[in-house]
Parts: structure tokens; sequence; C-alpha cells
């Protein structure tokens, strides 16, 4: 949890607004993977967003997929995704 809060706090520290409830860094899955896919979803279609940084990678982004509003995602302007390397398994195409 340490290391959690100090990357928010170094984001926060360059300018950056670090948002999102189901990133609270005291358990390895945060919340269950409904609400994690509704919030993911949230966040690449809301327009004042530019970018989403998922603190976790693909162990448990995996659990996402099959849950994601794809006709949103779809629809949306394009939001920059990134994340460690094993998130890759959620790039959307």
């Amino acid at each position: 949890m340490k290391r959690f809060r100090l990357a928010v706090e170094v984001l926060e520290s360059r300018g950056y607004e670090v948002v999102g409830s189901c990133m609270d860094g005291t358990r390895h899955v945060s919340a269950p993977a409904g609400r994690r896919a509704e919030e993911l979803t949230e966040l690449l279609t809301d327009p004042s967003i530019r970018a989403v940084v998922p603190p976790w990678g693909g162990e448990t982004a995996i659990d996402l997929l099959s849950l994601l509003d794809f006709g949103r995602l779809r629809a949306a302007e394009p939001t920059w995704f990134v994340g460690s390397p094993t998130c890759r398994h959620c790039s959307l195409r």
C-alpha cells in the first residue's frame, strides 16, 4: 500500500489528478470485477479524462474483458490506456 500511495503522490505532485474508486491499494483486487469493469468503461468514455493508467496488470485485468461495455467504448473518443506489460491483453482494437 505504501508504494501505491507514493505513486499517487508523485503523480499529483506533477499536476495530474488521480481519480477512481476501485483503487484504494489495500488489497490485490479492490472491488468486484463488475464494478471494476464499470469504472474502467466510465473512465475510458469520459471526454475529460485524457489517459487511464491502471494500477494493476493482466492477472486482474483479464477478469474485466467480458464485462466491458464495448458499445460505449466504440462510440467514445479514444483515450490513452497504458499500464504494465501484462496489461496488454486489455488493449482494445
